[in-house]
């Protein structure tokens, strides 16, 4: 793992007081395993000189014993730190998840666009399950090899110097084979991440689209593109497996060789008489001991290669800079307009364009110079063609994004300089596809009246505003009917009335309709539209349709094309005054009456 991703994931380890303590907890009990490993071969030294070279079973018996307790206890330390950290890896897996989950709610719509749902789907679950295995294996693992090394070298110098020459040799040639390997095993690990992306992408659009794939019979293509992407995952996978199988075999090959130089040294030192036959089977036992957490190591060592990509990938979350702040000190919106919002909504010179992957505004506009006033009240309708920026707008006044040039804002206060939370309690929006959740029909209606309190309307007033009462009552358990995931078990009409309804329960000074009611019959958009002026009263209406039957009774029609205001004004003004308008009329509802 790369030195600057370990050490912030250490930080954050560190800076929790649980897992600091977990932390803590394993590598003590590893530092008592290590000592007992260290010890178990020096009384297999006093076996071999004082009682079996000598003929003494006492000696045997009670090297033998001190053996079996030296076993034992490394037993006990080595479980001891296998549960701690099992303990430290499900606190880091279960804290970074929350902390992730939060931080991406907490990201701008620009950042949420410019990673992709989908990428964010798999740092959540994929990335953080990989930091957790890493996580519990390295604290197990990581540091008992250079303990044991350490430990081996020091306790042969004092027995033999020339036989801790042989375990001096061994160690940098292992060192390096595991170097070589991290080296280049690392970045085909990374390429096996980024593929992972690639599939998980195309899976994520066909299970969300298969009903379109069906419907055009393109079921055949889209099997050859996940083949494609699968293919390309498992070549990516099968040259990250080429490299880790160099590894064992590698670090196998050193350590018979260092067993050859241990046999050959100690035993040309036995029969020159220089030392006693147990010190060579310290230096043989001392051998094995080190290998054995260096194999481990070995195992290990993918495992990091493999999670420097998910350590890396979750930290950019962490680090990525909302589009869209509150500043230092921001008032809420109550607090600048004097305690009281009217809703007066006024866009000034208005141009936004969205960022690329750089950060950076595209150099083509959505939007350029958009003036209008929306006066409290007051039902202001947008009309135009698709990608004419309808929906942009909208999302400027509750500031989901920032606009590039220009300022937003209601009742004389720009926008950007109240904090966000205030402002969409002001602003509530019926976005152009409607999301439930899995629960019951109330709680996704009441979903927005548990963060307003005592502005919000009954959840059945608000249904019958929005033509949802019929089919809701209608059910047999009502209001408190199951919504399965997704709304599934609704018509996308039904989808449309029930989000209507959420948004109304809220009262707010100002609700966006963006859209909301394209899957609704005229008679019941009418419907719908005649029963939301009665019942939101002074509050300020922004209304995004292409359909023009859905803005004919609006205060305010503004025409877009091409992100430019091209006309406004009522519907009998429009009609007399905007070519544009007159056309988009008569392509949808026929001949202008008495025209």
């Amino acid at each position: 793992m790369r030195t600057a991703n370990l050490l912030k994931l250490l930080q954050a380890i560190w800076q929790d007081r649980t897992a600091r303590r977990w932390l803590l907890l394993s590598q003590a009990a590893l530092l008592g395993q290590v000592v007992f490993d260290l010890l178990i071969p020096q009384a297999i030294q006093s076996i071999v000189n004082k009682g079996i070279l000598q003929n003494d079973i006492n000696n045997i018996i009670r090297g033998s014993f001190w053996m079996a307790v030296f076993a034992i206890a490394s037993m006990l330390f080595a479980t001891g730190n296998a549960w701690y950290a099992a303990r430290l890896g499900e606190e880091v897996g279960h804290r970074s998840r929350v902390r992730l989950y939060r931080k991406i709610t907490e990201l701008s719509w620009g950042n949420v666009d410019r990673l992709e749902t989908s990428d964010l789907l798999v740092r959540l679950t994929t990335d953080i399950n990989q930091i957790r295995v890493v996580t519990t294996n390295s604290v197990t693992t990581l540091l008992r090899a250079p303990l044991m090394i350490v430990g081996a070298i020091l306790i042969l110098l004092w027995i033999e110097v020339r036989m801790a020459l042989v375990m001096l040799v061994f160690l940098p040639i292992t060192i390096a084979v595991l170097a070589f390997y991290q080296r280049n095993g690392a970045p085909l690990y990374r390429a096996v991440l980024a593929r992972f992306d690639g599939l998980n992408q195309v899976l994520q659009e066909n299970m969300a689209g298969v009903r379109v794939v069906q419907a055009f019979v393109r079921a055949d293509y889209e099997n050859e593109r996940f083949e494609s992407e699968n293919k390309g995952l498992q070549d990516a996978a099968t040259s990250a497996q080429r490299a880790a199988a160099f590894l064992n075999p590698a670090l196998l090959l050193v350590i018979n060789l260092g067993l050859a130089g241990a046999l050959w040294v100690g035993g040309k030192l036995v029969i020159d008489g220089t030392i006693e036959l147990g010190s060579v089977f310290v230096l043989l036992n001392y051998l094995v001991a080190v290998m054995i957490p260096l194999i481990l190591l070995s195992v290990l060592l993918p495992q990091i290669a493999s999670a420097d990509s998910s350590v890396r990938r979750v930290l950019d979350v962490f680090e990525e800079v909302p589009d869209v702040e509150d500043k230092p000190g921001a008032p809420t919106l109550g607090e600048a307009t004097g305690g009281m919002v009217k809703g007066r909504v006024a866009f000034e010179g208005v141009s936004f364009s969205y960022t690329g992957p750089d950060g950076k505004p595209n150099p083509s506009p959505v939007l350029s110079e958009i003036d209008f006033v929306a006066e409290p009240g007051k039902v202001v309708a947008f009309l135009g063609a698709t990608g004419s920026g309808k929906s942009t707008l909208v999302n400027l006044l509750a500031r989901y994004y920032d606009v590039t040039a220009g300022r937003v804002t209601i009742d004389g206060v720009d926008v950007r300089d109240v904090t966000r939370a205030s402002l969409l309690e002001t602003v509530t929006p019926a976005l152009q596809t409607p999301s439930l959740f899995s629960g019951t029909i109330e709680q996704n209606l009441s979903f927005g009246a548990a963060q307003n309190g005592g502005g919000s309307i009954d959840v059945r007033t608000a249904a019958r505003a929005a033509a949802a009462a019929d089919f809701v009552e209608d059910r047999p358990d009502g209001y408190n009917g199951e919504v399965k995931r997704r709304g599934a078990n609704f018509s996308g009409g039904q989808r449309q009335r029930l989000s209507i309804a959420r948004s109304l329960v809220r009262r707010p000074k100002i609700l966006i309709l963006d859209d909301t009611t394209s899957a609704l019959d005229v008679a019941t958009e009418a419907r719908v539209q005649d029963a939301i002026r009665e019942l939101m009263g002074d509050s300020t209406v922004f209304l995004v349709a292409q359909r023009i039957s859905a803005v004919l009774t609006a205060d305010q029609i503004i025409v877009l094309e091409e992100g430019k205001i091209v006309a406004k004004g009522s519907h009998t003004e429009l009609l007399g005054t905007s070519p544009e308008y007159r056309s988009i009329y008569e392509s949808q509802l026929g001949p202008v009456p008495n025209g």
